[in-house]
């Protein structure tokens, strides 16, 4: 067990449930080793809370607890029972997210669950070696579970020290397998899929892009789906009425695709091409709603001024294409661009074009993966629906 003291006043955002100290915030550090559980104090010598500690990390310090605990079997299923509690509007779902890290007081951690599939991914070394507890635990919270995957092999770079890893590590897990997501299927790929399988965060803002179709009508008309990953956008849209096109430059995704749209019967409804979406040309100025919904462009914030510019270019982009009035969603998955910053790329983009924009509503990432409001970073996917028209 460490014991680290904190610089005066910085143990004030801790106490507040604030779960990082970064290295600059530490004056002292007592323990041998590089890795484990710590207890942080003030620099008066009053217990804040019990954390992991990773002294090669630029975070050293995340709390887990304002109060001592012993990291076993036992303390996971409480955390898994809690976070079910907090999910029990989609305990009759298939799918959606169990943990997600510190907005479920495990830092580090994503656990999704897909029918009786379930898919960690580790991002803090710390845990490595409680894999087994945290198995054992979920077996004891959910029955009937058919395998559990790791894919731990984000593509952002991970907690220093920590090691890429994905692979089996109980039970069976099949190497695809059918979803269903507010009525519509969706075959998806855990071991090779990107993230955990599948972008359930985008859930409720699907779900309202389909209830747009229908409120201004436009049934019988074109949608456009640029980074259409899988084709959910693409799917909702469809199944309200509409004719759409979904670009990506995955070769591979936009085959599975139009695998989806073969499954949902909508294959005459929805086509799928793909191209760069920047570099998109060619399509006739037709669609009536208009899904930029691109991975994150923004890793920190010292990306954050290009971040602005790239969101700039994407929504001009997007406007070449829409016939007006009409309606664009503009999605971003990078806590470092939020919604001022997608206001400015509207602007900005309308501006070019002589076009006013109207903002009918703003979207976040679904209430299975929870943001607190000590955690600003922990609210990262914002959705700007947007009204426009000709002046």
């Amino acid at each position: 067990m460490f014991v680290i003291k904190a610089k005066r006043g910085k143990e004030r955002k801790v106490k507040n449930l604030y779960p990082n100290l970064f290295r600059d915030e530490i004056v002292d550090i007592i323990g041998e080793g590089d890795l484990g559980l710590a207890n942080l104090f003030s620099s008066e010598d009053e217990f804040i809370g019990v954390g992991i500690f990773n002294r090669a990390s630029n975070k050293p310090f995340r709390l887990l607890s304002k109060t001592p605990v012993e990291i076993n079997q036992n303390y996971f299923t409480h955390l898994f029972k809690k976070a079910l509690k907090r999910r029990a509007f989609l305990l009759n779902s298939s799918c959606f997210r169990l943990i997600n890290a510190e907005s479920d007081f495990l830092p580090g951690v994503i656990i999704d669950k897909y029918d009786n599939v379930f898919v960690f991914q580790i991002r803090h070394p710390f845990w490595v070696d409680y894999k087994s507890a945290m198995l054992d635990s979920l077996y004891e919270v959910f029955d009937h579970i058919q395998g559990v995957y790791e894919r731990s092999d984000f593509e952002a770079s991970p907690e220093e020290s920590l090691q890429r890893h994905s692979g089996l590590l109980r039970g069976e897990v099949p190497d695809e397998q059918i979803i269903v997501e507010n009525g519509i299927q969706y075959k998806i790929s855990i071991p090779k899929g990107q993230k955990t399988g599948f972008f359930m965060d985008q859930r409720d803002n699907r779900l309202f892009a389909g209830e747009l179709v229908e409120r201004y009508q436009l049934q019988g008309m074109k949608g456009l789906d640029l980074f259409s990953f899988t084709g959910s956008f693409s799917f909702v849209m469809a199944k309200s009425g509409m004719d759409t096109l979904g670009v990506d430059k995955s070769s591979v995704d936009i085959d599975l695709a139009r695998e989806n749209a073969t499954i949902n019967h909508l294959e005459d409804q929805c086509q799928f091409i793909c191209e760069d979406v920047f570099a998109l040309s060619g399509l006739k100025r037709e669609y009536k709603m208009i899904i930029l919904d691109p991975p994150s462009l923004v890793k920190d914030k010292r990306e954050r001024h290009f971040g602005k510019r790239k969101f700039t270019e994407l929504v001009k982009k997007g406007l070449e294409f829409l016939d007006t009035p009409g309606i664009m969603g503009l999605c971003s998955c990078a806590y470092h661009i939020g919604i001022g910053e997608l206001e400015e790329s509207v602007r900005r983009g309308c501006e070019e074009y002589g076009y006013s924009g109207t903002i009918i509503d703003i979207g976040i990432q679904a209430s299975d993966h929870p943001w607190m409001v000590q955690i600003p970073e922990s609210l990262y996917l914002k959705c700007l629906w947007v009204y426009i028209d000709k002046l």
